[in-house]
């Protein structure tokens, strides 16, 4: 449902701030343990790799949640898939090229080499043969069963976030909780609903549990506790903000409509 989705990007967003501030913490730790020298008025060690160091910054980090049990599983992506390019040479395609060639990495994906061969060997697979051999891309549809949400965070105040659903790229602001999950969520479940109409009397609970998730869903969309969540979402891009609002000729109050910089 769209509020078990919007729970489990609350639950993210806390767990990877948790992971982040704990990793921040040791490497301080480190840094004073350790000799160091003094550089730019910085504190560095002489051989700390400047990735490692500066972890997250510059890394692609990935969490996914289970929706069978809602375990919740941080992972970075492979290699060739991972690391941002140094600022000089970076651009912001790179993170939507990263996206089209792996989001969760098959067995065997390696350095991501024989891919292309991979594809090639499993292009005539139904759709359940080809989620047991295929890397889950951006491009990959899974049927609609897969919903990737992806942060990019360039600086403070150049944060996007991305729905990735069927194949398919949209922005995604925090009042999309109401405007846009519902069109994924509410219709999907609409459509299962009309085939279970007329399913024999054993079938009936099945039939009473899509209804009452047709309904919980159509609630939510328009519950106080729906934008709460957006409340609490910290998504801003200002240079974006300004450019779709004169293209749509929107009020400050239209777009974005939930625009909060205490993200707490």
């Amino acid at each position: 449902t769209i509020k078990i989705m919007a729970i489990q990007m609350q639950k993210t967003y806390r767990k990877f701030k948790r992971k982040v501030d704990d990793n921040r913490k040791d490497r301080y730790k480190k840094i004073n343990d350790e000799n160091s020298t003094e550089i730019d008025g910085k504190q560095q060690t002489q051989h700390e790799d400047e990735q490692s160091f500066s972890w997250p910054t510059r890394r692609r980090i990935c969490a996914y949640i289970d929706g069978r049990t809602n375990d919740l599983l941080f992972y970075e992506p492979p290699n060739d898939a991972k690391i941002f390019p140094n600022p000089k040479e970076f651009i912001s395609e790179w993170q939507f090229e990263n996206l089209s060639k792996c989001i969760i990495p098959r067995i065997g994906y390696g350095d991501g080499a024989k891919e292309k061969d991979n594809l090639e060997k499993i292009k005539d697979y139904d759709f359940k043969e080809r989620a047991k051999f295929a890397t889950i891309t951006s491009k990959e549809t899974c049927q609609g069963q897969l919903a990737t949400f992806s942060f990019q965070v360039t600086q403070s105040d150049e944060i996007c976030c991305y729905l990735i659903w069927n194949g398919q790229h949209s922005r995604f602001y925090p009042q999309d909780i109401m405007e846009v999950l519902p069109l994924i969520f509410v219709d999907r479940v609409s459509w299962k609903l009309k085939g279970t109409l007329d399913l024999d009397p054993q079938h009936e609970e099945i039939k009473k549990q899509q209804m009452k998730l047709v309904y919980d869903n159509e609630a939510f969309k328009n519950s106080l506790e729906a934008k709460k969540f957006a409340e609490m979402m910290d998504i801003k891009d200002l240079q974006f903000e300004s450019w779709y609002s004169d293209l749509c000729e929107l009020d400050e109050n239209e777009f974005p409509k939930y625009n909060q910089n205490n993200n707490k």
